[in-house]
């Protein structure tokens, strides 16, 4: 009988060091692939360090390696929002991470169902190791990489419930053959076939001729590709109404908590922009203002015919001043409230006509911890003196549209909101026939958190099939085309990409709005993908669990006897 193989370097710490360093670096490939960096290539390898690590990981451990993955993307990932406080980014790195030694954990319990017959599951690591260099089939190796990707986008999406940033998709969003598969699967189709090439990279070098995982699952996202390529080549003009609207970006710092002064110079700056974009482009057909852009309550539930003091005065000047209606993003009172209180405040887009609010729509998707403080009920006193705004806002009911004309009617989002699939998507089935995102990223001066919250929400156009204006404080106005594509840019001096810079402006953009737009895949069906692929992995477990009971029955009957 031959000596038994040495396999103490199995346990070995350095062994286990460099694979909490290959954990890292997997994550940091994934950072790299966000903005600031934006090099979106990093981000189809960035899971192969961990579909190597969950190859052999036990449950514990594979949960272990997926959270340390994820916090290495996440930390660098979430960093900007250091700018609100210092200690943020840890927190919400952390939390972020569970989701992913979620994953790690179930993946690491079901991937012996994908990789071994019943009869090896319980096998020595010795005979699992020889089965898998030699007799593993491909059949078992797209199993093996397909449940990889299909398990990660529905953990992903999990996620998405809470806090959908910087997900793989957003990753590509300037990758526009690519993502024009939104359109048919939403943005986690493009996740999962990130995911996808990611794991099949790793299984061209681990699995026995490897090289035609790696060809086949590349060649199809390839052809996924092109087929996008030629989607954007041979689209046609639509026939539509056309609209000229204004942008105005007025570049003010975050105000939590206003005093009369900055109040009142946020007012003049919006007036005087709006103004002199006026003046230049008088034929505009709709002005617009970012999210918030003037920070006291408008309170549409009172007469606004007279000044009520200084600040009103100018506000009510600039209303009333101009025949062209106005959308601006301002904080309201719910017109079915009583009285002004704490939780009756709202963040809503007001379409306004010389001061008379003709229609508005209220945020309905919050930012926890910055429009409301969740389980404030049950939060220590000190925790809640150190996040709470003052206040909770009080959430919209309704995505409806807002009518301009019977051919013209805006589906919006506020801020937070673009960068939520469902959102869009409800708005658009309710009659939207373009988008319209209204936004504030002042609480980020300095870091990236601009142009990833516009990658975050690019992919909203393609998926409902309808175009997107976007106006922001401090960057980011522009249109996004049904196809993804940035144009009409609102351009301030400076270096750099012109969506990015941040300054003072206005611009006019032209949209050809179509009346009845073509509804995409992705709107007739939804999350159909996940639905697909949740019970794709019903039936894996399935699969994972009936052999270990009849296993567990046969080792039961030969105990004691049974035949």
């Amino acid at each position: 009988m031959g000596a038994l193989p040495n396999e103490a370097w199995r346990i070995s710490w350095k062994r286990k060091f460099c694979r909490l360093l290959l954990a890292v670096a997997g994550g940091l490939l994934y950072a790299a692939s966000l903005p600031p960096l934006g090099w979106r290539f990093c981000a189809w390898g960035a899971v192969a360090p961990l579909a190597y690590l969950l190859y052999e990981d036990k449950p514990w451990r594979g949960a272990w390696h997926g959270f340390v993955f994820a916090l290495a993307w996440t930390l660098p990932g979430y960093w900007f929002l250091r700018e609100i406080e210092a200690p943020v980014p840890f927190a919400i790195a952390v939390a972020v991470s569970c989701w992913y030694g979620v994953f790690g954990w179930c993946f690491s319990a079901l991937r012996d169902a994908a990789l071994y017959p019943a009869k090896l599951r319980h096998a020595t690591y010795e005979e699992k190791r020889l089965y898998r260099l030699k007799e593993l089939p491909f059949w078992r190796q797209l199993w093996y990489v397909v449940g990889f990707a299909a398990l990660y986008t529905v953990l992903e999406w999990t996620r998405s419930r809470l806090f959908p940033w910087n997900d793989l998709a957003a990753t590509q969003y300037r990758n526009l053959a690519l993502i024009q598969l939104a359109a048919v699967t939403g943005s986690y189709g493009v996740t999962f076939c990130i995911a996808a090439v990611g794991a099949a990279l790793f299984g061209g070098i681990a699995f026995p001729r490897g090289w035609k995982i790696a060809v086949a699952v590349i060649a199809a996202v390839g052809l996924i590709t092109i087929g996008g390529a030629v989607r954007i080549s041979t689209a046609k003009p639509e026939s539509g109404t056309p609209l000229k609207l204004l942008l105005i970006q007025g570049d003010l710092s975050q105000r939590r908590n206003p005093k009369p002064g900055s109040t009142e110079e946020a007012l003049v700056v919006y007036h005087t922009l709006t103004r002199q974009a006026l003046q230049k482009h008088p034929d505009a057909e709709l002005i617009l203002w970012p999210e918030c852009a003037i920070p006291i309550v408008y309170d549409s539930t009172q007469d606004r015919t007279q000044e009520l003091d200084t600040l009103n005065g100018v506000y009510q000047l600039s209303m009333r001043q101009y025949s062209t209606p106005m959308l601006i993003g301002a904080l309201d009172v719910r017109k079915d409230l009583s009285q002004l209180d704490d939780v009756s405040v709202t963040n809503s887009a007001l379409l306004l006509k010389r001061g008379n609010v003709l229609a508005r729509y209220d945020k309905c998707h919050r930012v926890p911890f910055g429009e409301y403080v969740p389980f404030r009920a049950i939060l220590p006193q000190n925790v809640i003196d150190a996040i709470d705004m003052g206040r909770d806002l009080l959430p919209g009911t309704s995505h409806d549209p807002i009518v301009l004309t019977d051919a013209l009617r805006p589906g919006m989002m506020i801020c937070f909101e673009s960068v939520f699939g469902y959102i869009a998507r409800k708005t658009v089935q309710r009659g939207a026939n373009f988008l319209v995102v209204l936004s504030n990223d002042a609480w980020y001066p300095t870091s990236s958190e601009p142009e990833q919250h516009l990658a975050n929400a690019t992919l909203r156009a393609v998926e409902s099939g309808v175009p997107m204006v976007r106006c922001g404080n401090n960057g980011g106005s522009l249109v996004v085309t049904k196809y993804g594509k940035i144009e009409n840019v609102l351009t301030v001096p400076g270096n750099g990409r012109p969506e990015l810079r941040r300054g003072r402006g206005f611009a006019l953009v032209e949209l050809n709005v179509a009346d009845r737009p073509a509804k995409t895949f992705y709107l007739r069906f939804g999350e159909w993908l996940i639905a697909l692929f949740a019970c794709g992995i019903v039936l894996w477990i399935f699969a994972a669990v009936a052999p270990q009971r009849a296993w567990k029955k046969q080792l039961h009957d030969k105990i004691y006897g049974r035949k």
